[in-house]
């Protein structure tokens, strides 16, 4: 009689034999009560699966090496429905796999209360748009599902998140920082009892309010200027500071049991919300390609003997631009300088061929072609 395969040997099998196909894709959209946008994309089939295989292997592949190290991928046909579909089934397909995604087609705007609203800086716009497209397994979405997860995070032994309060001036949890690295998202979940999770979320989600506008959101009192440590996100150019607080994001989801988390640009470039040139866009989606794949020799920003990020000699590239001029104190690292499980996929459209080569010349990575 053959012997009964071991739980951990099912379980390994189960995970290496997750179909990869648009059929498969229909069906998870059907699972869960995603957008209809989603939902219209998996079910427009302009190619067979079997005519698919080897897209789809290679998305299988780039899910891989996301849940490994990190990856970035750019879907590359002349059909612009079937490369919009390809991308739409490799996001289901990456929450059948226990990725958190987001795939961004637009700058979304999120309602807020009011006098907050989104940041007015295409930087800060595209960091708002992916926190808002936050999507888990389970198909629940947004910064407060995130936090509500996050609440769970063991700290150290027998200790939550939520269970514990840390003084506003106090040390930062060794313990958080040692996992997560980026030191205003453990700030604001050190908040988690201080404040309600609802309005942490709306700060996580990226918001147009300044250091007053904080304080009373949070807490409808004026406080010292060290009690709030969470930046203000409507400056120009700030890609660094938003590629290095996504990277905490994926940091923070892979503690929580995640494959990790992949965003995906839809046609980035021919967005009707954005009012920006071709080089935001370069920034934008080039600083995340960066905190996904560079190298780990590169990832730290070197500092001055101040402490502030000297960009003069950071090896970012040339394109790759810090926050203000060189030493400005609103600069931030573009990443954490562990390697994180942040997967990066995106569609360079026809009307913005320089786009993807600059995308390359940030950190090589694979193209998957599609064909009609």
């Amino acid at each position: 009689m053959a012997k009964k395969k071991s739980k951990t040997q099912r379980s390994a099998k189960s995970e290496s034999d997750h179909e990869y196909s648009f059929t498969r894709a229909r069906a998870v959209a059907k699972k869960f009560d995603l957008s209809r946008t989603e939902k219209i994309e998996a079910r427009k089939n302009l190619t067979s699966d079997e005519a698919a295989r080897s897209t789809f292997a290679q998305i299988r592949d780039f899910h891989r090496e996301v849940k490994s190290t990190g990856g970035v991928r750019e879907i590359r046909g002349d059909n612009e429905q079937a490369t919009t579909q390809i991308l739409r089934a490799s996001q289901l397909l990456a929450l059948d796999n226990q990725f958190v995604v987001a795939t961004v087609n637009e700058l979304v705007s999120q309602e807020f209360e009011r006098g907050i609203s989104r940041p007015t800086k295409f930087s800060g716009q595209l960091f708002h748009a992916i926190m808002c497209k936050l999507t888990f397994p389970d198909g629940k979405s947004g910064t407060l599902s995130l936090l509500e997860r996050a609440g769970k995070l063991e700290i150290k032994r027998g200790l939550k998140l939520e269970n514990e309060k840390w003084d506003h001036d106090g040390p930062y949890p060794q313990e958080l920082l040692e996992k997560i690295e980026c030191k205003p998202l453990v700030w604001l979940l050190t908040q988690y009892v201080n404040c309600s999770q609802e309005k942490l979320a709306t700060l996580l989600s990226g918001t147009n309010m300044d250091q007053r506008a904080m304080e009373s959101h949070l807490l409808g009192r004026r406080v010292s200027k060290n009690y709030i440590y969470w930046p203000f996100m409507d400056v120009s150019n700030q890609y660094d500071l938003m590629s290095y607080l996504v990277s905490g994001v994926a940091a923070l989801v892979r503690l929580l049991n995640y494959s990790g988390l992949i965003i995906a640009f839809d046609r980035i470039g021919e967005w009707r919300s954005a009012r920006c040139d071709t080089r935001e866009y370069e920034q934008g989606v080039g600083a995340f390609v960066w905190a996904a794949i560079a190298p780990e020799s590169t990832r730290t920003c070197d500092r001055g003997e101040d402490g502030r990020i000297n960009s003069a000699l950071c090896q970012c590239g040339d394109l790759l631009k810090h926050t203000g001029t060189s030493k400005s104190k609103n600069a931030y690292p573009f990443t954490i300088s562990s390697p994180v499980n942040l997967g990066v996929l995106y569609v360079a459209p026809q009307s913005a061929p320089r786009l993807a080569t600059t995308l390359q010349g940030i950190g090589a990575h694979e193209v998957i072609e599609v064909g009609d």
